[in-house]
């Protein structure tokens, strides 16, 4: 995706809004808390959103009753660079998917980029900042397909709702349960692990129950509007070699 994606999403649809709402906020979270983050959170602002939004969701997220705030700002910038960055070789808790499947991550890419690309989002690495298949990315592209669902626009329904769930299923719900093990074990011996514990919480059991949200869901050819772009289909988007890893 060329730039981070910011949206207002229609209330027409209240589950797909506040499911849209909270992905954004959870993707938000993973970027590097540079000065402007820092600020944001240290009004609270985030945390509060963020809670006004799980506690909406069609489904519950018990993590966030136990998440009050960010804590001490000063050196969270330090704290997310000594756990996720790679400027040593490899971060002590990678947020790439890469580092949790088994798939070439070349292949990977390729497979993400085309999910991208098929709902209309060009991804540059230069302008996006990140792989494809960072956690921050990911988490955006699905806020973006709930945005589709939420405001009715664009791609026809059945083909954004088909589309979530395939990608939880192929993607998020695969490696972020790895991603949140890793941390815990990293956490463990760390003195000052910031807030990243408790966020990660939330979103290991955000993921778990909207995978198993977007599993339920069995009335979307019902729902499909007439007379708008061609339906995603899983025969066409894979290529064959994906099709014989499913």
């Amino acid at each position: 995706m060329n730039s981070e994606i910011h949206l207002a999403v229609d209330d027409s649809n209240y589950e797909a809004a506040v499911r849209s709402q909270t992905y954004k906020l959870m993707s938000s979270l993973f970027e590097f808390p540079n000065d402007r983050r820092k600020e944001e959170w240290g009004q609270g602002d985030i945390v509060s959103a963020l809670r006004d939004a799980v506690n909406r969701l069609p489904y519950a997220v018990p993590a966030i009753n136990s998440f009050d705030s960010f804590g001490e700002l000063s050196n969270i910038d330090q704290i997310y660079t000594r756990i996720f960055d790679n400027c040593r070789g490899k971060a002590a808790v990678p947020i790439y998917e890469k580092d949790y499947c088994a798939t070439d991550p070349q292949q990977l890419w390729e497979e993400l980029i085309r999910f991208y690309e098929f709902f209309d989002l060009q991804y540059d690495l230069g302008d996006c900042g990140e792989w494809p298949d960072h956690i921050s990315t990911e988490l955006q592209f699905l806020h973006y397909l709930t945005f589709l669902e939420a405001s009715r626009q664009g791609h026809q329904l059945e083909s954004v709702v088909t589309a979530q769930k395939d990608f939880l299923d192929r993607h998020l719900s695969c490696w972020v349960p790895k991603l949140v093990d890793r941390l815990g074990e990293f956490l463990t011996a760390e003195s000052d692990p910031g807030p990243y514990g408790p966020i990660f919480q939330i979103l290991k059991q955000f993921i778990e129950a909207d995978h198993e949200f977007s599993m339920k869901r069995n009335d979307v050819k019902s729902r499909a509007q007439p007379n708008s772009p061609a339906i995603y289909e899983e025969a066409d988007f894979y290529t064959a070699q994906d099709k014989a890893s499913l």
